[in-house]
């Protein structure tokens, strides 16, 4: 049996898809920013002091050619690093959805590293873990859009 559908019904049908796309993309995308901001206030929670790391002959120095202690974490100081870690609402330009987390802190520019210390990479490790979950996220919401009546 062959079922039949009107233009005008295939339409609202399809506009309805679009809808329910945009609305678990856009969920998927707010969930991921929660949790990468999250990990990367975890990783700016190490917890070394200032004077431990001076016993320590400042590990991420790099005279010592590689870092003696994980470069992907950032030793807890005053707090202040932690607590800058600043998400934007997603935006959609087009059919394109986008977010962005940044450390306001002004000693965030020596994540990338300086002279003398090395690169603090914490923002690609969390991108690498958040990825996947974020496409499960995506892949779960389309399914759930595409099958939902």
């Amino acid at each position: 049996m062959i079922a039949r559908v009107s233009t005008r019904r295939a339409l609202a049908i399809f506009e309805g898809l679009e809808k329910r796309v945009r609305e678990v993309t856009a969920k998927a995308e707010t969930l991921t920013q929660e949790d990468a901001q999250r990990e990367l206030m975890e990783a700016s929670s190490g917890g070394l002091s200032t004077a431990e790391l001076r016993r320590r002959d400042h590990p991420y120095a790099r005279r010592h050619g590689t870092a003696r202690e994980d470069p992907k974490v950032i030793n807890e100081q005053t707090g202040k690093f932690k607590r800058s870690w600043r998400a934007t609402r997603p935006t959609r330009t087009g059919n394109l959805l986008r977010s962005r987390i940044r450390n306001t802190d002004p000693k965030a520019k020596f994540m990338h590293g300086t002279e003398t210390m090395v690169p603090r990479p914490i923002i690609r490790r969390v991108r690498r873990r958040i990825q996947r979950i974020h496409r499960y996220r995506i892949q779960r919401g389309l399914w759930a859009a595409i099958l939902a009546k």
